[in-house]
């Protein structure tokens, strides 16, 4: 029987971007997330991105890494479309955790946890608005050497 935080397949691009796929827990699905994210080493190099059926490794922050979280990131959307009702998914915020009251920050990172998914680059959390930059400096590095990352 596999568990929720066990993976059931990985997959290896050859652009150096893994990705592990997980089976959600529908109960609690930021619980299995967090507990992926506590099994990182203090110092975390690189980049990596969790929601509840996958992960993306990489590392270093490149286009293709960054495409692959898209993916996965749609492919939750859509699972999440079939498992919770619309009302109940525009109510994330409060449903997406028992624990209590929360800071703003808590808030974010628990409403990640759940949904959207959450973003490390070398052990720093980089919440979604920020993804763009990212990606844009990639971009114009890309164009000014003419080489993909």
């Amino acid at each position: 029987m596999i568990t929720c935080l066990e993976s059931i397949l990985t997959d290896e691009s050859p652009r150096g971007v893994r990705v592990r796929h997980y089976k959600p827990d529908l109960q609690s699905p930021g619980d299995a997330v967090r507990a992926r994210i506590i099994k990182l080493p203090a110092i975390h190099r690189g980049c990596i991105y969790f929601n509840p059926v996958a992960e993306v490794i990489s590392d270093h922050p490149s286009q293709a890494f960054f495409q692959e979280v898209q993916l996965r990131q749609r492919q939750w959307f859509k699972a999440s479309r079939t498992i919770f009702g619309r009302h109940v998914r525009r109510r994330v915020k409060d449903w997406a955790s028992d624990y209590g009251p929360l800071t703003k920050k808590e808030k974010f990172i628990d409403r990640a946890v759940c949904y959207t998914g959450i973003l490390l680059i070398d052990g720093e959390i980089i919440q979604p608005h920020r993804w763009k930059q990212f990606e844009a400096g990639l971009q114009c590095a890309t164009q000014t050497t003419g080489h993909s990352t």
